[in-house]
């Protein structure tokens, strides 16, 4: 769901970032970072904050 969630906002998946979020097992997680992702306008900030990524903007 939160890669659905991410390519519905952005169009598109960056490389390396769809096999993260796939590593994320704990469901709790999940569903705290799809709510952080719905309620805010900057996806990238808020993945590379919740998942500690550097990610190219």
């Amino acid at each position: 769901m939160v890669i659905t969630l991410v390519e519905g906002k952005l169009g598109y998946m960056q490389e390396g970032l769809e096999k993260r979020v796939r590593e994320i097992k704990d469901r709790e997680f999940q569903y705290a970072l799809i709510k952080r992702l719905i309620g805010y306008e900057d996806v990238l900030e808020v993945l590379k904050k919740e998942l500690n990524l550097t990610i190219p903007s």
